[in-house]
């Protein structure tokens, strides 16, 4: 499954989509959705929080995992089903991504959901996310789990629907930030253009020599960091501030840990 660029006018990318969903033998789309079958969850919620079908409108039939730009038709957007609850909705740091998903793009993302959940358990693991491909490149294991962590609210080792909405909508927000960085359209980001991608990003605490710091780490080729690397960065970066924020029990912006907190937080790097 692939993330696409959000690098081109909206009609360019109508016409040229590209495939999201697991791998698959023939070109890595996802099966097409047999015709009369619903494609969205009936009556309550399954577990892992995905919210119920809307009741007036029925979604148009198009191959489950096709990307079609976030935004829903606008004959959609008139009319609209309440927001899931809020006991549903992701918390936190990661919960400002969750709160920019209008309500029908949240409906459109159950299908991308659905093709990323194999094994059909409601849920995604780390294994499952390892498969994406952002930008060309697979996020891998490593990234995967940093991932699941961040953006598992619960705790329970997966990410339900809400919290991959949130994941989405993340990395959604992370290529339009390395394509912004890749000031020379070279497809890499320079030691010289990491920081501001960083700050950019979101990430607005982090020191130049952090950044230079993470970017020595994940250069791993030596030729500039291209858009797999990148997230690597960004998600070493959430992964730290999710932590702080866990253990940042006055929201100072300071924690102290003893050795032992430390070799736990350590074991997430």
């Amino acid at each position: 499954m692939a993330y696409p660029y959000q690098q081109q006018p909206q009609q360019q990318q109508q016409q040229q989509q590209q495939w999201y969903g697991p791998p698959q033998q023939g070109g890595g789309m996802p099966p097409q959705q047999p015709q009369g079958q619903q494609y969205y969850y009936q009556g309550q919620p399954q577990q892992g929080g995905m919210p119920q079908q809307p009741q007036q409108q029925q979604p148009q039939q198009q191959q489950p995992g096709h990307y079609a730009g976030g935004a829903p038709p606008p004959q959609q957007q008139q009319q609209q089903p309440p927001r899931p609850g809020a006991a549903a909705q992701p918390q936190g740091w990661c919960g400002q991504y969750y709160s920019q998903i209008p309500q029908q793009e949240l409906y459109e993302l159950q299908r991308w959901f659905r093709s990323m959940d194999r094994d059909n358990s409601g849920s995604i693991s780390a294994n499952e996310l390892a498969n994406v491909a952002v930008g060309g490149s697979v996020l891998g294991i490593d990234n995967g789990m940093k991932l699941i962590r961040v953006f598992d609210v619960d705790g329970n080792g997966t990410i339900d629907f809400n919290e991959y909405a949130s994941l989405h909508k993340f990395l959604l927000s992370m290529q339009q930030t390395f394509k912004m960085g890749d000031k020379d359209g070279n497809g890499r980001l320079d030691a010289r253009e990491i920081h501001e991608a960083i700050l950019k990003g979101g990430f607005t605490n982090v020191s130049f020599k952090a950044a230079q710091g993470l970017y020595n780490k994940y250069n791993r080729s030596g030729m500039g960091l291209n858009m797999a690397e990148f997230i690597s960065i960004v998600a070493h970066i959430a992964l730290a501030r999710s932590v702080l924020e866990r253990l940042d029990y006055d929201r100072d912006g300071r924690i102290t840990v003893n050795i032992d907190q430390m070799y736990e937080i350590s074991a997430n790097f």
